[in-house]
């Protein structure tokens, strides 16, 4: 009869590979980040830039260091897993580098200094799309200030990225006493004289009536 002949053979099975990336991460003004993606149960994993600009410290890490991602930009990672000759599965993450608003404070006085006719000066900070005052101001854009401290305004954007910025009110309670001196000693035109030059004292700027 025939002859039957028993064959065998073997090889390696290998698992197929999965990746996980890890959530999508945005920071303010800060260009450094931490991966953190998933270990592999099975096989190797690698991280890569598919997009923008980004160094990766150590690119077989899941938890990697990655700088250089500039402010106001992002940057999108795959994380490859491979195991032997398995198809390679991939999962990317953006890094998002979000820039600090710029808090601006203005007020309708043109100065910081509570005067004397003024017993409050109104401010108004700009740069962001929510506000918060310390000392009781209130968390709106405009607030109103009626004693010499310094004022701080947090603004946050859109992002929840914050900057501060501070107006210091000083006060000047005290009126100046107004004096009036001519060069003759006397407030009366006499006949020997047609005019008389008077001076004011005691303040910084001076405004006379009837077109002086």
């Amino acid at each position: 009869g025939a002859t039957k002949e028993n064959v065998s053979a073997s090889g390696t099975v290998y698992n197929t590979p999965s990746s996980a990336a890890g959530s999508d991460i945005a920071q303010c003004a800060t260009s450094s980040f931490t991966m953190a993606a998933t270990s592999p149960s099975f096989g190797t994993g690698a991280w890569s830039v598919t997009s923008g600009s980004a160094n990766i410290s150590t690119s077989s890490s899941n938890t990697s260091a990655v700088t250089g991602v500039s402010a106001g930009t992002s940057a999108t990672l795959r994380w490859t897993v491979s195991n032997g000759t398995c198809t390679a599965a991939t999962d990317d993450v953006v890094l998002t580098n979000n820039s600090n608003p710029t808090a601006v404070i203005t007020n309708n006085t043109g100065s910081t200094e509570l005067t004397c006719a003024t017993t409050s000066i109104s401010v108004t900070a700009s740069g962001g799309s929510s506000y918060s005052w310390d000392n009781s101001l209130g968390s709106n854009a405009s607030a109103t200030i009626s004693s010499a401290n310094t004022y701080t305004v947090t603004v946050t954007d859109g992002n929840s990225c914050t900057d501060t910025e501070s107006i210091t009110v000083t006060s000047n309670t005290t009126a100046p006493t107004a004096g009036i001196t001519n060069n003759t000693g006397t407030t009366v035109i006499t006949c020997a004289t047609t005019s008389i030059s008077v001076t004011a004292t005691g303040g910084i700027s001076y405004s006379w009536d009837n077109s002086l």
